[in-house]
């Protein structure tokens, strides 16, 4: 079962082996659920690497929606959901390939 994290003012504390890990979700979605576009911000505070990709991908069918290369921690990269159906969709970050980060956000009706 995969696990996601909701990017909004995420934030969790676990204790683990007796560390403490404070883990900040670096995607910011809004709106969500969306309708004609949405709006993905990777939080600079939180991710500093500038080898990252964007990459939306339907939950449903695994298609690939939109790839963004190059993308800039602070930047706010806008995707046209318009011609997609209603439904979940993932919004990943991979760095140098290798997947970092995921959210889920809802393209409504």
């Amino acid at each position: 079962m995969k696990t996601f994290f909701t990017a909004i003012s995420l934030l969790i504390l676990c204790a683990c082996n007796t560390k403490e890990i404070n883990f900040i979700a670096s995607l910011e979605i809004f709106p969500n659920p969306c309708a004609e576009q949405v709006f993905i911000t990777l939080r600079p505070e939180v991710v500093t690497s500038q080898d990252l990709t964007l990459r939306v991908i339907d939950a449903k069918t695994d298609n690939l929606i939109v790839e963004t290369l190059d993308l800039v921690p602070g930047n706010t990269v806008t995707v046209d959901m318009s011609a997609q159906a209603a439904g979940e969709y993932y919004a990943q970050i991979f760095k140098d390939e290798e997947l970092s980060d995921t959210d889920i956000f809802i393209k409504a009706q």
